[in-house]
């Protein structure tokens, strides 16, 4: 495992911070993810969102996986409902 004497986030380059998320996985995970990390970095950047707090709801919903679905029709890498989604995008 890769380790960084650093304390905060902003501390990290993105390559180095994509090189200990990574580190962190078995070759699966690290195969999904390497998909999505560079805009899961840009959406966290751009909404101000802790990327290790969007990663960690990646990773617990849908191991990185976007087929995935729910018994509740949640769906996508955070499973998220299409009627949620909806309010999201439109506010109604």
């Amino acid at each position: 495992m890769l380790q960084y004497p650093v304390s905060r986030i902003s501390d990290l380059t993105k390559s180095k911070f994509e090189a200990i998320v990574l580190s962190g996985l078995d070759e699966k995970d690290q195969r999904n993810l390497r998909k999505y990390l560079t805009n899961i970095l840009s959406v966290s950047e751009e909404y101000q969102l802790d990327p290790f707090w969007v990663l960690s709801i990646v990773m617990v919903e849908s191991r990185f996986n976007p087929g995935v679905k729910s018994h509740k029709n949640a769906q996508g890498l955070m499973q998220i409902r299409p009627d949620t989604a909806l309010h999201i995008v439109t506010g109604k």
